[in-house]
């Protein structure tokens, strides 16, 4: 799996660390307030009334039902904020759109086909289950799986935490949670599947813009790079810099020589996987570089991903 700990926080994940802080915020907000059922997609209020609560449409992403989903549900968001990493925030931010309106749809399909054939389904869970499990089907297609490791004889990776942490999820408030994350991994696939080149979509300009600027105050240090928090190393005075120099020369001769005097002490170039080369172009990256970088860094593919990063 990614490496996560060589890009600390939010850094270059501004959309997550808004869905994160938004969620959590209208969690306990609606905790304190106890309103908590005012949220979720439910049959009756939405389809049975005279004035439809269509708001839950968009309200029942906002809220988890429980603070033990918040902490589970949170802790995912976190992790997956590698995506968002991988893909940049402008495509996130269209990837998430884009599917949670897609599995919002499905659940009120579901939900409608269900009350019709005499099935009493009646409400689900509320919380960004379509962010989330479109989110895990990206993870689980686009995410290298390195790592690996064996624990009791059974085979394990860094990615096996994440569905481990997702199965809890699932059952906090099973079996309500089942439609939402069907939905957002079906969500999740048509994404993929790229029907009416959807992957291609954006935000307007303006829009873009006006979120920039409305979200500002939260996500200005998803913007600094970690290394940036560290002082500046002092520059070489030019003696230093002449001294090096001369020792730099001397050691490039030895390294011919000891080279047998062929002329050159270079390393022949390490031959590079065309799986990881594929993997990369098919996370967005330019052909060229990634062949590059994978030369540069020995085939390792997560530090292949952090330096295109």
């Amino acid at each position: 799996m990614l490496s996560h700990g060589s890009a600390a926080g939010f850094y270059n994940a501004p959309t997550t660390q808004v869905a994160l802080y938004s969620v959590g915020g209208s969690t306990l907000l609606a905790s304190v307030f106890k309103a908590k059922q005012y949220f979720p997609i439910s049959v009756t209020p939405m389809l049975a009334q005279k004035l439809p609560q269509l708001h839950r449409l968009v309200t029942s992403h906002l809220v988890f039902g429980s603070s033990s989903e918040l902490v589970f549900g949170g802790l995912l968001l976190y992790h997956l904020r590698v995506l968002e990493r991988l893909y940049g925030a402008r495509k996130y931010s269209a990837f998430v759109f884009v599917t949670t309106t897609i599995a919002t749809l499905l659940e009120v399909t579901i939900l409608v086909l269900f009350r019709s054939i005499g099935w009493n389904v009646e409400t689900l869970a509320s919380g960004p289950y379509a962010m989330l499990f479109a989110s895990l089907y990206l993870f689980h297609h686009r995410v290298p799986e390195n790592d690996r490791f064996r624990f009791l004889g059974i085979s394990f990776s860094q990615k096996s935490f994440v569905y481990l942490m997702t199965i809890q999820l699932l059952t906090l408030s099973w079996p309500t949670s089942l439609i939402p994350a069907l939905s957002g991994f079906t969500a999740g696939s048509i994404y993929l599947a790229n029907p009416l080149n959807i992957q291609s979509w954006r935000f307007p300009p303006a829009i873009e813009n006006l979120a920039s600027k409305l979200f500002s105050p939260v996500t200005a240090n998803s913007r600094i790079p970690p290394r940036e928090t560290n002082p500046e190393p002092p520059r070489p005075t030019s003696a230093g810099a002449a001294r090096r120099g001369s020792l730099a020369a001397a050691q490039a001769a030895l390294d011919q020589a000891a080279a047998g005097g062929s002329g050159s002490g270079a390393a022949p170039e390490q031959p590079v996987s065309e799986d990881s080369v594929q993997m990369l172009v098919s996370m967005g990256f330019d052909r060229d570089r990634a062949v590059a970088v994978l030369r540069r860094v020995g085939g390792d593919m997560n530090r292949a991903v952090q330096a295109l990063l």
